[in-house]
């Protein structure tokens, strides 16, 4: 019996943590983390994607010079992501 009483006390305290966690707003849901890491990731591709043409418009660079930029920066994003 005293293995259960062991394991239930530590389970009620676990419990009371986490509602305090919660309380204090120091506790995210994993489907908020997510969220999180899914708008940080689709930014961090849009502003790569726009690397090439903010480098012309800066650089005075001509369309095909822009073409292999934009090339080079979607093969290293696609081989980043496989």
């Amino acid at each position: 019996m005293t293995l259960e009483r062991t394991l239930l006390v530590k389970a009620q305290r676990e419990k009371a943590e986490l509602e305090l966690a919660v309380r204090r707003g120091e506790f995210h849901s994993r489907a908020e983390e997510q969220a999180r890491v899914i708008e940080i990731v689709v930014a961090t591709r849009n502003r790569l994607l726009a690397v090439a043409e903010r480098c012309a418009s800066r650089l005075g660079l001509r369309r095909p010079e822009v073409a292999a930029l934009d090339e080079e920066i979607r093969l290293c994003r696609e081989e980043a992501t496989s």
